[in-house]
């Protein structure tokens, strides 16, 4: 098994990527893209992703993880991230991948926000996923906003009350979700949120990755907020409170799906089993699962899942499969 540091060209932004190729040259039956989360969840799950990818490798699928574009390695700022960005991104992952693995299946496993981008794809009749795996989709985008931004609230509540800021907790609507800021005042609803952005400080390359001159510096917008120490835009803001998963196309969609849920109890949401049945009633062989483990993508500290790994490489490539070596 070999991991490759390599550069995805070709678009507005160079993308930072990985590719695991298997010990076995030649053509690959199929290939794996995984499209990871979105701002601080991407951290919790990215040691997740790193063993996937060599599980999937190990069982002789080359598999790629790759950066959108202002996020990780890859060119750009976190201004100049946004939705549809992002699935362009993974469109040029793919083409690059199906040229490097010489083939033409490619499955998808998405994470958080990167399943619910995974699904958007799949949906599309150029991506022809082989197949789609999900853990723990975002099913509403205005939801996980929402919920995200009243978390901020109660951790700047808590540290207010522990004397170490200054200043009142203000709390105020934009676009229709709650957003977090101090000094108290709140502005009318109408009105844009006018800051600071969050100074970007691009990671520098590792000694094994290539070199990405850091060109491209837009000047960044004047409105938007904070969300967790990344500045969302307005433009990305409207991207967020739209997004919803789409329904499965009746023809054409990946022929398998796996939906998994991760959460203490080992429950499979009804959101989640709802989705699972859209996939059924358009013909798709589907698996929906539920893993015990804590929600990895909003800890602090990696948190290996290896029951999670195992569920989505068995169903990838069964262990009696021949391309399981």
């Amino acid at each position: 098994m070999q991991e490759e540091a390599t550069i995805i060209a070709g678009g507005e932004f160079r993308l930072f990527g990985v590719l695991h190729h298997p010990t076995a040259s030649g053509r690959a039956d199929v290939g794996a893209l995984l499209l990871p989360p979105f701002a601080e969840e991407k951290k919790g799950a990215h040691r997740l992703l790193v063993d996937l990818a060599r599980e999937l490798c190990r069982r002789g699928v080359p598999t790629l993880r790759f950066d959108y574009r202002g996020t990780g390695d890859s060119e750009g700022t976190f201004t100049d991230f946004t939705l549809s960005g992002a699935l362009a991104d993974a469109r040029r992952a793919i083409a690059f991948l199906r040229e490097r693995a010489s083939t033409d299946r490619v499955g998808l496993v998405g994470v958080r926000l990167g399943g619910t981008l995974a699904a958007h794809l799949a949906r599309e009749t150029e991506t022809r996923a082989a197949w789609l795996a999900l853990w723990e989709p975002i099913t509403s985008g205005r939801r996980y906003v929402q919920m995200n931004l009243r978390q901020m609230r109660i951790r700047e509540m808590m540290t207010a009350a522990e004397g170490s800021r200054t200043g009142s907790v203000g709390v105020w609507e934009y676009g229709g979700m709650g957003v977090t800021g101090s000094g108290g005042a709140i502005p009318k609803t109408d009105e844009p949120i006018r800051g600071r952005p969050i100074p970007h400080t691009p990671t520098p390359p590792h000694s094994h990755t290539p070199t990405l001159p850091y060109s491209h510096t837009p000047t960044p917008p004047r409105e938007g907020y904070d969300f967790d120490g990344y500045w969302i835009t307005p433009a990305l803001h409207a991207e967020l409170g739209a997004l919803t998963l789409p329904t499965p196309r009746d023809e054409g969609g990946p022929p398998r799906v796996l939906a998994i849920a991760v959460n203490a109890a080992a429950r499979v949401s009804s959101e989640l089993e709802a989705l699972a049945s859209t996939y059924g009633s358009a013909g798709a062989s589907v698996a929906a699962i539920a893993v015990a483990a804590e929600p990895f993508w909003s800890l602090q500290d990696t948190v290996p899942v290896p029951k999670l790994i195992r569920a989505t490489a068995d169903w990838v490539v069964p262990r009696n499969s021949p391309l399981a070596g």
